[in-house]
């Protein structure tokens, strides 16, 4: 037998119910059946996350630590498993698990604009759920090698190898439940292949970062945009979903406008700049936080990449289009 033909026993396949699933655990046996690993997420009651904290938008959506202590990497196909965690706690939304460990990767649209590009690029007929936000989840076949889980410019993100996606019928932080659309559900429709578009490259390997030996001079910032400048001077005013994607995206910036790591460092940890207040915050933890944001940072600005596409604030729909940061 080949690796091919073995792959393709292992493909998730659409599955044939008597009835449409109703219950959480409906859900649960019928994504079992199609081959999908599941782990358990925080759910979300009146619109704040069930772990008590004020989660923003990661509410509902990360991993019950008690059941599953080592997230995505203790998902399971066993039914058995999953009973006990609902035993255990009877109302969590349902993960699943990306990359091989289910046979698939899921192209993750978000907002309008996502959505319109999507459209644009076009994209086949397969499993496609309506996420709680208004967003789609497109789920597609895993090629047989590792995925990384990367940005798509214009469109949003793709969950591969390590990553996870919520399924139905989850609640989301705005009330609304993930939802499959009519007729390409796991039941209704084959799982296809991606499209060319879609980056199905492996991961990057990320050399870790860690505080510069020698400190640099705090850096003029006159060679980023006035907004980049103004993210790191006041820190997230809202442009951003996340500190964390504010602190990346302020990282990515400066490597772009062609500082070191030494100086990113320094602006990113000076207390009199307001990008360092996570840093700040995370106390003994801001250091491995920082080093493994501004690792991820240099990746994505490295030489050799043309450019780097900085997602827009989304506070200001006006101005909602590409900005481009040369590197390189």
């Amino acid at each position: 037998m080949t690796r091919k033909d073995l792959i393709s026993m292992l493909e998730p396949r659409k599955v044939y119910l008597r009835r449409p699933p109703e219950t959480t655990l409906d859900y649960v046996l019928a994504y079992l059946r199609v081959g999908l690993s599941l782990l358990p997420a925080h759910g979300v009651t009146n619109s704040r996350c069930t772990c008590g904290e004020d989660c923003g938008k990661d509410a509902g959506k990360h991993p019950l630590a008690n059941l599953v202590p080592s997230g995505v990497k203790n998902a399971t196909t066993d039914e058995a498993t999953i009973r006990r965690w609902l035993a255990r706690r009877s109302h969590w939304n349902i993960a699943v698990a990306c990359g091989s460990m289910s046979g698939i990767v899921v192209v993750d649209a978000d907002g309008e604009a996502g959505l319109a590009e999507l459209e644009c690029r076009g994209y086949p007929m397969t499993w496609t759920v309506q996420s709680g936000s208004g967003g789609l989840h497109v789920y597609l076949k895993h090629p047989g090698h590792p995925v990384g889980n990367w940005k798509i410019p214009g469109i949003g993100e793709l969950r591969a190898d390590g990553g996870y996606v919520i399924a139905p019928p989850s609640r989301h932080r705005s009330g609304d439940r993930y939802e499959w659309l009519p007729g390409l559900s796991p039941w209704e429709v084959d799982l296809a292949p991606a499209p060319d578009w879609v980056p199905l490259e492996s991961p990057q390997e990320t050399q870790r970062v860690s505080r510069p030996t020698s400190v640099a001079l705090a850096p003029k910032l006159s060679r980023l945009s006035k907004r980049m400048q103004d993210l790191v001077r006041y820190g997230n005013r809202g442009e951003y979903e996340s500190r964390s994607e504010a602190d990346m995206a302020a990282c990515v910036a400066m490597f772009g406008a062609g500082y070191s790591v030494a100086e990113v460092w320094t602006a990113m940890t000076d207390p009199t700049n307001g990008i360092s207040q996570k840093y700040r915050e995370k106390g003994r933890q801001g250091e491995r936080y920082l080093g493994l944001t501004i690792s991820k940072a240099w990746v994505v600005a490295k030489p050799g990449r043309a450019r780097v596409c900085v997602k827009p604030p989304k506070s200001d729909p006006a101005r909602r289009q590409k900005v481009m940061i040369r590197v390189g």
